[in-house]
């Protein structure tokens, strides 16, 4: 009998307690990734809040045409219909461009542009939007050409404006640009 019980290993407490230890939590951990696993919730459902709120706001063609609308305009103006104005037209908004310019006072400049291209009714927009990089080429290509002095004053601008105009529609075959508005031009 003495031999079963020898062959018979009963464990003691301590290797119980061992084993308890090793399967229960550490409860700082524990805490750490229940407030990671929240933030991370919050995070997302705010990232989702401002998404749905962004994407169900003003758009800039909305902004420009309501603009637009409100322009007061000279009696007499090609454009003094306003209601014919906006109708006629196809606003194209361009995403922001950033163009260095040509450097004279040993500093660097750049350009920050956002801008709307005004189109003919007529116009098509698979060829507007097949051209977009052609059209964005064209208006950094001028900018980096232009020293900031060149950009400053409003004959900077109108030229500015003229030459985009002039190279965007010896691009396009069915398209015409009309004019382009400058929503942001940031000069630094």
């Amino acid at each position: 009998m003495n031999e079963q019980n020898t062959d018979l290993k009963i464990p003691a407490t301590n290797e119980i307690e061992k084993n308890k230890k090793k399967i229960t939590f550490n409860s700082p951990i524990l805490i750490f990734i229940v407030i990671q696993t929240l933030f991370i919730v919050f995070l997302g459902h705010n990232h989702w809040t401002k998404y749905v709120k962004f994407s169900q706001g003003e758009k800039i063609q909305d902004v420009v045409k309501a603009e637009m609308e409100n322009l007061e305009l000279p009696v007499g103006h090609p454009a003094s219909d306003k209601k014919k104005f906006v109708a006629d037209s196809i606003l194209f908004p361009l995403e922001s461009i950033i163009a260095n310019l040509t450097q004279t006072d040993g500093h660097q400049r750049f350009v920050r542009l956002t801008a709307v291209l005004k189109f003919t009714k007529s116009s098509n927009e698979k060829e507007i939007k097949g051209n977009v990089i052609k059209i964005k080429d064209i208006i950094i290509t001028f900018i980096n050409a232009k020293r900031a002095e060149d950009l400053f004053t409003a004959e900077g601008k109108k030229n500015l404006k003229e030459k985009i105009i002039a190279d965007v529609n010896a691009i396009l075959y069915k398209s015409k640009l009309m004019t382009v508005y400058f929503i942001d031009l940031q000069i630094n």
